[in-house]
C-alpha cells in the first residue's frame, strides 16, 4: 500500500509541465479564440458599416 509520501511525490511529478506542454496549451487556446475574435470582429465592422452608409444617410 502507498504511504501518504509516495503519493504526494507521484502528484508533485505529474504537475510539472515543461515548456513544450505549455506552448502546446497556448497554442490550443489561440486555435479556439482567434477564429471567434475574428468573427466578433467582421460583425462589428457589418454594424458601424450599416449604421453608417443607412441610417446616418442624409
Amino acid at each position: 500500500m502507498d504511504t501518504l509520501d509516495e503519493k504526494k511525490d507521484e502528484t508533485s511529478e505529474k504537475e510539472k509541465l515543461g515548456f513544450k506542454d505549455l506552448f502546446a496549451i497556448m497554442l490550443a487556446q489561440f486555435s479556439i479564440l482567434i477564429p471567434i475574435a475574428i468573427g466578433a470582429i467582421v460583425i462589428m465592422s457589418l454594424i458601424m458599416l450599416f449604421v453608417t452608409k443607412v441610417w446616418m444617410r442624409n
